[in-house]
């Protein structure tokens, strides 16, 4: 199913992501939803906050050399945690 991607300004995107907790079927279903939403729109990544869901969910595929984005390939990752920052890079989307 294809979520509808929300874009600054819309406030929800400055919501602070819960832990997701409970890995079940609901959670397998969002994450399909999540990928056929980045494929639809073109996307190698997308975060659930992207598609108004506060979760700490968010997906990467990078295009192979031929610029397809096999599903086996998806990278979803869950309650990430940042161990350590270096430096600032400012970049505007």
């Amino acid at each position: 199913m294809i979520l509808d991607v929300i874009t600054y300004p819309d406030k929800r995107l400055k919501q602070v992501s819960k832990e997701v907790t409970a890995f079940d079927e609901k959670l397998h279903l969002f994450l399909d939803s999540m990928y056929d939403t980045m494929i639809a729109s073109n996307g190698i990544g997308l975060a659930a906050i992207q598609v108004a869901r506060a979760l700490r969910v968010l997906i990467i595929s990078l295009p192979d050399e031929e610029g397809d984005q096999p599903k086996q390939d998806l990278l979803e990752i869950i309650n990430p945690v940042l161990t350590h920052s270096e430096g600032n890079i400012m970049f505007q989307e």
